[in-house]
């Protein structure tokens, strides 16, 4: 049965603006992600098309997320550049090109929301090979979480930032994200002092499904 069918999730949002979703075998998966060519997935009858990978891991990116870094500079003149920048990552992108254009002054650390920290490092090295090097720093969670799969403390965290500020997280990148983050500030360690900004980089649509998993499991 499924228990989510009545409820708005990220893929009955996609189908509803017109995805269509395409069953790879697993081997068809990790060609597409490691070479990035979709032709064998691309429509048919399409005159023009844009394949664009999972985290939006392409040169592309840059561009946006330079505005992104200028006005984070912005920001941070109000406080000399000492600044900390916290972003969760899936592949990185948006935490390297960040990194890549802030003021050298600003130090920018990406939390592993996907895979553990040698996993980003390793998507950030694909970046570097074609984009140039970053001075990404990568802050680790106090726990292995698996992509998407149910940890008390982030519902916690969830609903403390809520509570506190107003303003809704998502549950699988931000929690893990701010868990990490307010733990090292517990701890007193990476951000020496700094004032510290953390970027939201996912939307909430798939907060409602996540939700109620945890209320299933835990019986909320």
């Amino acid at each position: 049965m499924d228990r989510t069918k009545d409820i708005q999730t990220n893929f009955s949002l996609a189908k509803a603006l017109g995805m269509q979703h395409v069953t790879l075998s697993e081997n068809q998966y990790d060609v597409l992600a490691d070479t990035h060519d979709f032709s064998p997935v691309a429509p048919p009858n399409a005159t023009t098309w844009l394949g664009v990978p999972q985290g939006v891991a392409v040169p592309e990116a840059e561009l946006g997320i330079r505005r992104l870094a200028h006005e984070l500079n912005e920001y941070a003149e109000t406080y000399a550049n000492n600044v900390a920048v916290v972003l969760p990552c899936g592949t990185g992108t948006t935490a390297h090109y960040v990194a890549k254009h802030v003021h050298p002054s600003i130090h920018v650390y990406g939390v592993p929301c996907v895979g553990n920290a040698a996993y980003l490092r390793q998507q950030v090295a694909k970046l570097e090979s074609s984009s140039g090097p970053s001075p990404l720093r990568v802050l680790e969670p106090r726990k292995r979480v698996a992509f998407g799969t149910l940890w008390r403390p982030l519902m916690d965290v969830h609903a403390e930032v809520l509570e506190d500020t107003g303003v809704e997280i998502d549950l699988v990148y931000g929690c893990l994200a701010w868990d990490t983050m307010l733990h090292a500030l517990h701890l007193l360690q990476s951000f020496e002092g700094r004032e510290v900004v953390y970027v939201h980089c996912g939307g909430l649509s798939g907060n409602a499904s996540q939700l109620e998993r945890y209320r299933n499991k835990y019986k909320l």
